[in-house]
């Protein structure tokens, strides 16, 4: 807990708050604040782990994301939660997962380099490189994640998650999207062949 105690110092000072002050806004008493901060109860000398509805208030109080504080409190848990959470939110506020890296809509086949947003060297493909489809069912290439080799059984949850997201997120929509729905439903779907962009 003392790097979560050091943590609560740090957002309260750069906030520019006093214990007084943050203790109201997250409303809880300052003197419970300060007995985060030192890490422990001085009365009884035992560890002090808020529980994760103080982390949210401080989190609101302090600006900062929720699950930065679950995760500098131990909570591991909750904090891959809801770092999920918090990435599903932030993928549903953009448009298009393009969006959500700053990117222009890619060609199907074309990998495009940047060095210092200057574009330096194009390549394209025989194949889908940009899709996402096609790398979770190559069943002739072993696909990783951060390192972690992907099982079949790994890719093929992925795909259905992906899938599910994406029928939910174009069902909700203003727009009549039935051929894109019946394009991630289609089980026998093929990419048309490759092109050069």
């Amino acid at each position: 807990m003392e790097d979560f105690a050091k943590l609560l110092i740090q957002l309260r000072k750069e906030k520019k708050k006093s214990i007084r002050k943050l203790a109201e806004e997250a409303d809880i008493s300052h003197t419970y604040l300060s007995t985060l901060e030192r890490g422990f109860d001085p009365r009884s000398n035992k560890v002090r782990k808020p529980a994760p509805e103080i982390l949210k208030r401080l989190a609101a109080a302090l600006g900062v994301e929720y699950s930065t504080l679950l995760h500098e409190a131990g909570y591991e848990e909750l904090y891959k939660a809801e770092k999920y959470k918090e990435a599903i939110e932030d993928f549903e506020e953009k448009d298009s997962f393009f969006e959500l890296f700053n990117f222009g809509k890619p060609s199907l086949n074309g990998f495009i380099e940047e060095q210092n947003g200057i574009k330096v060297n194009a390549k394209n493909f025989n194949f889908p490189v940009n899709d996402l489809f096609f790398h979770l069912t190559d069943a002739n290439n072993k696909k990783m994640y951060k390192t972690i080799i992907l099982s079949d059984s790994d890719r093929s949850k992925i795909k259905s998650l992906i899938e599910n997201y994406l029928i939910q997120k174009l069902s909700n929509g203003e727009e009549d999207n039935r051929h894109l729905i019946k394009i991630l439903v289609d089980e026998n779907f093929t990419f048309p062949s490759a092109k050069k962009d």
